[in-house]
């Protein structure tokens, strides 16, 4: 029993040494970030695109902790989380920063919410790349769960997202048609095979 404790207490340990670093991280950002012009030159530099700021112009300051990625708007810079979604998992990205895709803090995610954030990312990085298949996709998704009074029609939910993240989890031979059409809508990684292969 005691081991237990000892490594439950050196996961709490890494655990809040994680966020300590990332609260520093942002703290630091944040201090940066003193103007849209600044904001979006530290956006440059954080998400590593080359030239886009002199040398001089470069803010003095760490790398996002692994797994974040940090849009500045004006005065402030925001993290989003890319630990869990990787690079291609839409439905994990939105899940894991609802609270930040959902401006207006009314439990959905609409096209012009999500499109917010979308415009915000560096352009054709996984993050936009994803934004997007929600974007186009989101009807489809916002109709999975009967979660409104009416019409399914005022934007994605967490249990939207739920459902589309039970559906990947099924086995493929048991998926119908329209599920694996729904995963393939929001798999950019797919869609661009399939431009690539001259499809639609």
């Amino acid at each position: 029993m005691a081991d237990v404790v000892r490594a439950d207490d050196s996961a709490k340990a890494d655990n809040a040494a994680a966020d300590m670093a990332s609260s520093a991280f942002l703290s630091e950002v944040n201090n940066y970030a003193g103007s849209k012009d600044s904001g979006n030159s530290f956006l440059d530099r954080v998400n590593g695109k080359p030239g886009a700021a002199s040398h001089e112009d470069k803010p003095e300051t760490s790398e996002p902790p692994e797994g974040l990625v940090v849009v500045c708007d004006g005065n402030t810079c925001v993290p989003f989380s890319i630990e869990n979604s990787g690079d291609n998992d839409a439905a994990t990205f939105v899940k894991d920063n609802f609270r930040t895709f959902d401006r207006n803090n009314n439990g959905f995610v609409t096209s012009d919410e999500a499109r917010y954030w979308r415009n915000k990312f560096e352009k054709n990085s996984p993050a936009q790349k994803m934004s997007d298949r929600i974007i186009a996709g989101g009807q489809s998704v916002a109709d999975l769960s009967n979660d409104e009074l009416g019409a399914e029609n005022d934007g994605i939910t967490i249990k939207d997202l739920e459902r589309v993240l039970a559906i990947a989890d099924k086995s493929p031979k048991s998926l119908s048609q329209a599920e694996k059409n729904l995963l393939h809508s929001l798999d950019w990684k797919a869609q661009e095979r399939r431009r690539s292969r001259g499809g639609k």
